[in-house]
Parts: C-alpha cells; sequence; structure tokens
C-alpha cells in the first residue's frame, strides 16, 4: 500500500490495492480428495436411519390398521351409503407401509459405494411396485443427503346413493329417492 507524502497529510490518505498473484489462490487445498477413514461408519449410520425411517412409518400403518379395524372401518360416510372400507378400498394404514423391509432399498443402502440417485429409483419403485403414485425428488449436495417423498393414493368411485337419514328432517332438505353424488378419496404423504 502507499500513502501520499508529509506534505499531503493534511488531506484524506490515498492508497493503491494491488491485486494479490492468483497462484497462491490456486494452490490451496480445501477440501480432501479422498473419504474420510470413517466413511464406512457414516453409511452404515445413514443406512441404520433410513430402514428405521421406513419401518416406523410401517410400523405406524399396522398401528392404523389395528385401530381402523377395530373400530372404524364400518362406520357410515356422512351423507352416503358407504362405509369407510367401501371408500378407502383396503386398510388405511397401508399407506404408510410401502417401503417397511423394502429389500430393494436395503440393498442400494448396504451396497458398495451407494448414492442419492439410486436411493431415490428404490424409493420411487418401492411406491410404484406398492400399488401408490408418487415422485421422489433428489435435491443432494455435497453436505447432505436430502430427498423429498411425495405419495399420492386417490380413489375415484362410482356414483352413491345419498343418505341423509333423521338430517333431512332437520335442515329440512328434500332429496330424491335415487339421487346420487360422486364420492372421491385421496391421501397424500411428504417427507424428507
Amino acid at each position: 500500500m502507499k500513502s501520499r507524502s508529509v506534505e499531503d497529510r493534511d488531506s484524506t490518505p490515498v492508497f493503491d490495492v494491488e491485486q494479490m498473484e492468483q497462484r497462491l489462490l490456486l494452490s490451496a487445498n480445501l477440501y480432501h480428495s479422498s473419504p474420510p477413514a470413517d466413511a464406512g461408519l457414516i453409511q452404515e449410520k445413514l443406512s441404520s436411519q433410513l430402514k428405521s425411517t421406513f419401518e416406523e412409518l410401517g410400523n405406524l400403518g399396522d398401528s392404523l390398521n389395528t385401530t381402523y379395524n377395530s373400530e372404524y372401518a364400518d362406520t357410515l360416510v356422512p351423507l352416503v351409503d358407504k362405509t369407510l372400507d367401501d371408500v378407502i378400498g383396503n386398510d388405511i394404514g397401508n399407506f404408510f407401509k410401502f417401503a417397511a423391509g423394502d429389500q430393494g432399498i436395503a440393498d442400494i443402502l448396504d451396497g458398495e459405494n451407494p448414492d442419492s440417485e439410486k436411493l431415490r429409483l428404490g424409493i420411487q419403485t418401492a411406491i410404484g411396485s406398492f400399488g401408490l403414485s408418487g415422485t421422489v425428488v433428489d435435491e443432494s449436495s455435497a453436505f447432505g443427503l436430502d430427498l423429498l417423498v411425495n405419495i399420492k393414493d386417490e380413489t375415484s368411485d362410482e356414483a352413491t346413493e345419498i343418505r341423509l337419514g333423521n338430517v333431512e328432517e332437520e335442515l329440512n332438505v328434500r332429496i330424491e329417492e335415487g339421487t346420487e353424488v360422486k364420492v372421491d378419496s385421496s391421501r397424500d404423504l411428504s417427507f424428507r
């Protein structure tokens, strides 16, 4: 840096800034070119956590099915002549069991050099094999695994009769016998 001479000290100092040599910046070794010594341990922990997450979702599904089958399966849906079983078409908790114990996902996680794209495809395959539709978006980076899983289950039902029962009189509504309505259902699950 340079400043003005003594005579010019009354005025504001002026500094000249010179550019650093680029070769100094190029020689910096910011990242290790080889994986860390504990890479196997990291893979094992990540594999265990993901398998555990899918098992916990499966357990949630089993728990919902137990409660649902014993308490709600024959519950009538308001206004229509259908039970929850008729509308959903299967046990309500099955939706969460799409990847519990999935061997394809386990093979990817336990395999040599697993990567986020292989895992994304494995989860996508599990969703489709389970009869659901959905997407898996891989937003992973060098700093971490980041998969966004979106699952959707939709049913479009045939027209069914409207049944108001005693409510018809209370609401002072008259519906002709045989009046039908279309019943659609959908379930969504998104998680990272």
